[in-house]
């Protein structure tokens, strides 16, 4: 049996899928007969955390088929992390190819990489999508500065440079597992969540799996695809056979949102799953302003007002706005860390607030000296 759950943000899918897990544990299956997989690492330690805090009789340990796709594979072919690409890698063979590659660790695991070189995307994605590179590069969806002859000549080097140093990246899990599937382990049942961003080779990842449990789930949103850019291959995910439930009822959009929403979801040309859903209720959205605020441009934002939460769709567009936010001397949280020491810019604040109101109150001071 497979089925799929759907639904936009906030309706509850991964609430779902284990409250799936909790009914076949009830029906007797042992948990190391269950996987529960997410596209994400973020995704899966968040499930298998919500899992442990409602069955306090089990503990981490017990949960190891609570990961990502990419830690199955790792684990499953006895992978070393020694032996996993690193930034330094991607670095070191750019310059003995005197091309310029700045890697971005990929804390996800998604398998879609974050570097700034176009050579190395293109060779990424091809692989990802399961085509040779010359097909990649035909598909004109690349910058016509690309040179076939170079492109072609980067990724033997890259092929060679990883076999010379025995190193293996995200894709080569996926593929490694795949020429491996007879030690794939065996399921009752098997939960994928953030299915919608699963890549054509993570697809032929769920073949295995499928052949290798009873019944599986597979849970996500087409409308939520961001990595199709990358590769993911979203029309898999909406053309699966399986029994579908659609939930409806957000506890995490606004009204006002979901209206701006909807009108940008009707302009989705091609294959799009249509979902009905219901915003979070008794909401309306910027509850101040009655309005949704449109920002066209960074420099008329006043963001060293109130808290700011900032998301962008690759890591090169965080960094920019990183970079953007540091000099302007604003201080913020990202997955690298803190813009500045945090008792540093306590200090900073109390500072001003004292040279503004012409006030030198004793403690202040003594707490500003206190860095």
């Amino acid at each position: 049996m497979i089925k799929k759950v759907l639904g936009p943000p906030g309706t509850g899918k991964t609430m779902t899928l284990l409250n799936e897990v909790n009914n076949y544990l009830v029906k007797g299956v042992p948990l190391n007969r269950i996987g529960y997989f997410a596209f994400t690492r973020k995704a899966a330690s968040e499930a298998r955390e919500r899992f442990l805090n409602k069955h306090k009789n089990y503990v981490k340990s017990d949960v190891k088929f609570f990961q990502t796709l990419h830690s199955l594979a790792f684990h499953t072919l006895g992978m070393s992390e020694e032996n996993v690409m690193q930034p330094v890698h991607y670095e070191q063979i750019g310059k003995e190819l005197s091309v310029r590659v700045n890697y971005y660790s990929n804390s996800n695991e998604s398998g879609y990489l974050n570097c700034d070189n176009e050579y190395f995307k293109l060779i990424n994605k091809a692989r990802i999508k399961d085509i040779s590179i010359e097909d990649e590069y035909n598909t004109n969806e690349w910058n016509r500065d690309i040179d076939f002859q170079v492109l072609n000549h980067i990724y033997e080097n890259f092929l060679n440079y990883k076999k010379s140093y025995n190193l293996f990246d995200y894709t080569d899990m996926i593929t490694q597992f795949i020429n491996q599937k007879e030690k794939c382990p065996t399921f009752d049942v098997v939960f994928i969540d953030e299915a919608q961003d699963l890549s054509p080779i993570q697809w032929k990842m769920f073949d295995i799996l499928k052949e290798k449990s009873k019944d599986i789930f597979i849970a996500g949103d087409d409308d939520q695809a961001i990595f199709a850019w990358a590769g993911a291959d979203v029309d898999r995910f909406i053309n699966q056979p399986a029994v579908e439930e659609i939930l409806q009822q957000s506890e995490r959009i606004p009204k006002l949102v979901q209206e701006i929403s909807n009108i940008i979801l009707d302009r989705i040309q091609g294959n799009r799953k249509e979902k009905l859903y219901f915003p979070k209720k008794d909401s309306r959205g910027n509850i101040v302003l009655g309005k949704v605020d449109y920002i066209f441009n960074f420099d008329n934002l006043n963001i060293d007002q109130d808290k700011w939460l900032i998301l962008t769709r690759t890591v090169y567009r965080a960094l920019e706005i990183s970079n953007l936010l540091k000099q302007n001397n604003l201080y913020f949280k990202n997955m690298y860390g803190k813009s500045f020491n945090n008792k540093l810019y306590k200090s900073v604040l109390k500072w001003t607030s004292l040279t503004k109101e012409k006030k030198y109150l004793l403690q202040m001071l003594k707490t500003f000296m206190n860095i």
